[in-house]
């Protein structure tokens, strides 16, 4: 049924520009004048209203995968056991952590020393946003380790109560960029996530 709300009027969009860039086709030719580059360019007249953003925000996203989005590594837990003797071994990993909202970013408690801060939805323009996890060491404010992922954000026509005009244009959502190529988002073999286990557990 929802497929129904795209197809209809996006069946019907594309009609009306078909008719009307023939149209102007069969008007240029009638007149001595170049038929494709009218009707060329009635066509995009009519497309660009919907589909003015669509290159610009794969483009971008795209480019922020490949220039700023990724995992780091700034200490190891070697690295940190061995500037903190005997702490780790203090360490009990907290289950069930509560949430904790500082403003726009969520902290998890990993254990007495680590927090995990998550700062999500951050514009960078129009609907491609930034999302941020930090692996921080909350008696420094030292961030150990970073995930860097951008997305272009389409809500859920089903299940969001706050409907944006873009959210309707379907063929907009990117994904994450960790998605394409996971290959790239290990450091020594491990991922954010096998790293954050590594840090929650330091005393194993």
């Amino acid at each position: 049924m929802i497929g129904l709300l795209f197809i209809i009027p996006l069946a019907i969009y594309y009609w009306v520009v078909s008719t009307i860039a023939k149209g102007t086709f069969r008007w240029a030719r009638n007149r001595g004048k170049n038929p494709w580059l009218w009707s060329s360019l009635m066509a995009v007249a009519l497309l660009a209203p919907v589909f003015w953003d669509f290159i610009p925000i794969h483009v971008l996203h795209k480019y922020k995968c490949e220039t700023e989005a990724g995992f780091t590594v700034y200490k190891t837990p070697e690295q940190w056991k061995a500037e903190n003797p005997g702490v780790a071994n203090t360490l009990v990993p907290t289950v069930n952590p509560k949430i904790m909202r500082n403003g726009d970013v969520v902290n998890l408690e990993m254990n007495q020393r680590f927090i995990w801060e998550i700062e999500s939805n951050q514009p960078v323009w129009h609907i491609l946003y930034k999302k941020e996890d930090r692996i921080v060491d909350i008696k420094n404010k030292e961030v150990v380790a970073k995930r860097v992922d951008f997305r272009a954000e389409i809500r859920s026509l089903m299940h969001s109560t706050n409907i944006r005009l873009q959210d309707y244009k379907i063929w907009m959502g990117t994904g994450l960029c960790s998605r394409s190529d996971k290959s790239s988002w290990l450091v020594n073999g491990e991922s954010f996530l096998s790293f954050e286990s590594l840090i929650k557990n330091l005393k194993d």
